[in-house]
């Protein structure tokens, strides 16, 4: 992640830097997904099943093993080490010269990275941002299954990949979208497109999530089931909300780790040293740590709210409160990294 913010000193090639990690992270969160089912199937034939359904835990595990040893061996150790061998800093030796090798301590940069007014902003905006998108991704899991599935799990579950399919390919081909805006406009302008987009598909969401536009059932095993099931998911609107949605966490991503870029360049000129590691470092805690606090704070609410997983009718309340936080869940938070970015 440091080096990312090594790569250019140019103030717009930086998102462009920024877009092509966030294409491959992308990329690679996509094809974890689906190397496991993958796996299963090879073991399957492997032992003469039709199904990897008939396999027994102990070959299932077999298969996820391989996972794990394909992921390990090519994805981290091979792929993982061309950052160490091809990419390079900027004035490193020049940098080592001037302070004759001597390195602040840890605590120490750690302190004089938070104390930098614009990446204190930005490791802010990242939290408010995970929560809005932890909760409206999270709620309308359980409202598809419990609010508009009448809690039939395999049917909400077929909902809930339609809409993840959908903010994966929004997000890749969104990628292109965002640097050329930023390229267009200035990088705060961008992350202002970005939440403006976040608050409509709240205001959309609250219109598209709701009970009569998910009836139809959905099937697969045929081309006329197919187009069938294509044709009531147009029907149902929801694909609006990947549509108004599908960029939000892509150009988070993008954005607010190019001007993590330009923050290390403010560092230097403030205090004489380069820091990127620990930019990157505290940046990315936050962001983890705000994954753990939304899970944390979901579940609090749903208890809250008096939600009960058992059931597989709610209360009109606990639904009311749930297409709540769905909705106000994000534009909340999106309004105030409007504040912040102000």
């Amino acid at each position: 992640i440091a080096l990312t913010y090594e790569m250019t000193p140019d103030y717009e090639e930086r998102t462009s830097v920024q877009g092509y990690v966030t294409f491959w992270n992308r990329l690679g969160e996509m094809t974890y997904m689906g190397l496991i089912p993958l796996s299963l199937i090879f073991i399957a034939r492997k032992y003469g099943f039709a199904d990897s359904a008939d396999l027994t835990t102990l070959q299932k595990m077999e298969g996820i093993r391989m996972s794990a040893a394909i992921y390990g061996g090519i994805g981290m150790t091979l792929f993982g080490l061309l950052p160490a061998f091809f990419g390079k800093e900027r004035n490193y030796e020049l940098n080592v010269k001037e302070h004759h090798g001597a390195r602040d301590p840890f605590w120490q940069s750690a302190k004089t990275a938070l104390r930098n007014k614009a990446f204190a902003i930005l490791c802010v905006l990242a939290v408010f941002t995970i929560v809005a998108g932890m909760f409206a991704s999270n709620m309308d899991w359980y409202l598809l299954i419990y609010y508009l599935s009448d809690g039939d799990v395999a049917l909400g579950t077929q909902w809930k990949l339609i809409v993840t399919i959908g903010y994966a390919t929004v997000g890749v081909l969104g990628i292109p979208l965002i640097v050329w805006l930023t390229g267009k406009l200035t990088k705060i302008h961008g992350f202002m497109f970005i939440y403006g987009m976040m608050i409509l598909n709240a205001v959309l969401r609250w219109i598209v999530y709701r009970p009569g536009r998910f009836d139809e059932p959905l099937a697969w095993s045929s081309l006329a089931a197919i187009g069938t099931s294509l044709a009531a998911v147009a029907k149902s609107l929801i694909w609006l909300d990947p549509l108004t949605g599908g960029l939000f966490w892509i150009g988070v991503g993008v954005l607010g780790q190019s001007m993590i870029a330009d923050v290390c360049d403010d560092d230097e000129l403030k205090n004489g040293h380069r820091r990127e590691g620990m930019f990157g470092a505290i940046y990315g805690w936050s962001m983890k740590a705000s994954f753990a606090f939304s899970f944390v704070l979901i579940g609090v609410f749903l208890n809250a709210i008096g939600f009960d997983p058992g059931l597989s009718d709610q209360t009109p309340s606990t639904y009311m409160n749930m297409r709540l936080a769905m909705c106000v869940g994000a534009a909340g938070p999106a309004l105030l990294c409007f504040a912040l970015l102000r």
